[in-house]
C-alpha cells in the first residue's frame, strides 16, 4: 500500500490529508480560531463536582472547563476494584494535574484524565519531566506541558504507517514536518518534498475533488446502492439505499451484498469526516439466519469495525445497526458546514477564496490585483481573523489587494482582475 500526507497551507488554514493508494482516508481542518488541547497537561481546578454523573469539572484556563470521570481521577484495577466515588476523590476548589484526552467541541469541554504516567501518548517523541514542588508555587489553571499543535498531532498519529512521501506547499511547513521526524525513530524515513500552491503534484491524486466529496451527505456504492449521512448534534443516522440496479441473484442476496459493502463504506467514512459518538445505520432488510450470521461475521473482519475507538452494539429493537465511536475531537462538519445542513460556512468559503487567490498571485508575481465577492463574503472578509488573513497573503506576496462588493455574484463566486 502506498502512503502519503500531502499538507496544503493557504492563508489562516491548513488542510492535512492522509492518502492510501491515492484514495483519501484522513481529513483535518486546521485554522486560527481551532486550539488542540490533547495530550497538553495542565495544573486545573476543580469548579464543579457532579455526584449524579460521577464526574467532576475542571478549569484548565483560557476559559476550558473540561470533563474528568470517577475512573479517570483514579488508579485502580477494574477487574479487582471498584472505584470510588468522584466525592471522594476531589472537592471543589482542589487543585488538580490532568491530561487532555480530547478537544472540546460545540458545548462540550475535553475529556479528562488525572492517570498522568499511565495514560500520557508515548509517541510524543519528548520526556516529560514534572517537577511536584514546583507545581505547589504555581496557581490554578496553568498550562504545565504544551500540547502539540494540530499538524505535530496529525504526524504522529500516521508516521508510524510507513508513509512513503510528505507532500507540503509551504517552506516553512518542511522546517515543521523535519523536526517532527528528527523526534521519532522511524524505520523508513519519508520523501519530503516541497511545491509550490497549484502545482501538480496536488492535482494528480484529485485532492480538491476528494475534499469536495466530503461536503455531499450521498457516498455511492460500486454495487449500485449509496449511502446517506445526516449528522446531528447527539447522534448521526446512515441511510443505505439499494439504488435501481438489476439483482442478478435473489432479494435477500442481493441486500445482503450490498449490506457488507455499505458498511465497509461507512467505516472509512466516520473516520474520514471524524464522526464520533453515537451511530444509527439502516441496513437493507435481510431475513434469513444465516445472512444475519454472514453479516456479523463481515463486520467483525471490517478493521474500523474492531478498534478501541468503536462500539457495534448490534441491532436495536427496531432494526437498525448501533455503533458508537469514542470522541477526539471535532467533526469535520463542525467547521466546514453551517448547523445542521450541508452547505459551507461563509468562513470556509473565504479560507477557499483566498487559497485560489493565491495560486493565482503565484502565477502573476508583482501585479495588484482587485477582487469581487458576494456581499456576504465581503462582510466575512472583514472579521478580524479573516482580515488578517488577507492581510498576511498581501505581505507574503508583496501584492496589494483590493476587495470590492458586488451583489450580482453567488456565495461562492468571486471576479479577479489584474490592475496594470
Amino acid at each position: 500500500m502506498v502512503s502519503q500526507i500531502f499538507i496544503r497551507v493557504g492563508p489562516g488554514e491548513r488542510r492535512l490529508s492522509l492518502l492510501e493508494n491515492g484514495k483519501l482516508v484522513r481529513a483535518v481542518v486546521d485554522r486560527e480560531t481551532t486550539h488542540n488541547v490533547i495530550d497538553g497537561i495542565y495544573l486545573g481546578r476543580v469548579c464543579k463536582v457532579n455526584k449524579m454523573l460521577d464526574a467532576a469539572f475542571v478549569d484548565i484556563g483560557n476559559g476550558i472547563q473540561g470533563f474528568l470521570s470517577a475512573t479517570q481521577a483514579q488508579i485502580f484495577d477494574p477487574a479487582k476494584d471498584k472505584p470510588k466515588p468522584i466525592s471522594k476523590i476531589v472537592f471543589e476548589g482542589k487543585p488538580i494535574l490532568v491530561r487532555a484526552l480530547s478537544n472540546p467541541f460545540g458545548e462540550k469541554g475535553p475529556k479528562l484524565t488525572a492517570n498522568i504516567d499511565k495514560s500520557f501518548s508515548p509517541n510524543l517523541g519528548r520526556k516529560i519531566k514534572i517537577d511536584k514542588k514546583a507545581l505547589d508555587e504555581i496557581t490554578p489553571p496553568a498550562e504545565i506541558v504544551c500540547p502539540p499543535d494540530t499538524l505535530e498531532l496529525f504526524l504522529l498519529e500516521h508516521l508510524d504507517q510507513d508513509i512513503q512521501r510528505i507532500c507540503v506547499n509551504e517552506r516553512s511547513e518542511v522546517q515543521k514536518v523535519q523536526k517532527v521526524i528528527k523526534g521519532l525513530e522511524l524505520d523508513n524515513l519519508p520523501q519530503i518534498e516541497f511545491v509550490q500552491a497549484g502545482d501538480e503534484s496536488f492535482d494528480q491524486e484529485d485532492l480538491e475533488g476528494q475534499w469536495d466529496d466530503i461536503f455531499y451527505p450521498t457516498i455511492n456504492l460500486v454495487s449500485g446502492g449509496n449511502i446517506i449521512i445526516e449528522e446531528l448534534s447527539t447522534v448521526t443516522f446512515i441511510d443505505v439505499n439499494s439504488g435501481d440496479r438489476f439483482a442478478q441473484v435473489s432479494k435477500e442476496e442481493f441486500n445482503l451484498q450490498i449490506n457488507i459493502e455499505a458498511l465497509e463504506t461507512v467505516s472509512a467514512q466516520l473516520r474520514l469526516r471524524n464522526i464520533s459518538g453515537q451511530i444509527f445505520i439502516d441496513l437493507l432488510p435481510i431475513k434469513r439466519k444465516k445472512s444475519r450470521e454472514i453479516l456479523q461475521e463481515a463486520i467483525s473482519r471490517i478493521p474500523g469495525f474492531n478498534n478501541e475507538d468503536v462500539k457495534v452494539f448490534g441491532f436495536s429493537r427496531l432494526g437498525l445497526l448501533e455503533v458508537t465511536r469514542r470522541r477526539r475531537d471535532r467533526p469535520l462538519s463542525e467547521l466546514l458546514f453551517k448547523p445542521y445542513e450541508r452547505q459551507k460556512t461563509l468562513s470556509t468559503i473565504c479560507y477557499e477564496i483566498l487559497y485560489n487567490l493565491k495560486k493565482e498571485m503565484l502565477s502573476n508575481q508583482g501585479k495588484p490585483y482587485s477582487v469581487s465577492v458576494s456581499p456576504g463574503i465581503f462582510s466575512e472578509l472583514k472579521k478580524d481573523i479573516l482580515q488578517g488573513a488577507l492581510e498576511q497573503l498581501q505581505k507574503e506576496t508583496f501584492i496589494e489587494i483590493k476587495v470590492t462588493e458586488d451583489p450580482t455574484l453567488e456565495t461562492e463566486e468571486y471576479k479577479v482582475d489584474l490592475k496594470n
